[in-house]
C-alpha cells in the first residue's frame, strides 16, 4: 500500500526455541508442533504484525497458536 511506511513481524515461542523470521503477509510460518510432557496448557506461540503508515500511526494485530496437551 502506498501509504504504509513499514510492517514488522514477530513470532514468540513460550519455550524461547522457535522464532522464525517473517518478512511479509501470506508467508507460511514454520512452527514446531511439539510440546513438553509437563506443559498442561499446551505450547503457546504468539504471532504479531505491527504496521506504521507515513504519518507514523501504528496498529498491531496478534494471533495465538497453541500446541495442545493430549
Amino acid at each position: 500500500d502506498e501509504y504504509m511506511a513499514k510492517t514488522m513481524f514477530a513470532v514468540k515461542d513460550e519455550y524461547d526455541l522457535v522464532e522464525p523470521v517473517l518478512s511479509d503477509f501470506g508467508q507460511t510460518i514454520q512452527l514446531e508442533a511439539k510440546r513438553r510432557g509437563d506443559d498442561e496448557d499446551g505450547r503457546l506461540y504468539t504471532i504479531q504484525a505491527t504496521s506504521e503508515d507515513l504519518a507514523r500511526n501504528k496498529t498491531s494485530a496478534t494471533a495465538s497458536v497453541i500446541i495442545p496437551h493430549d
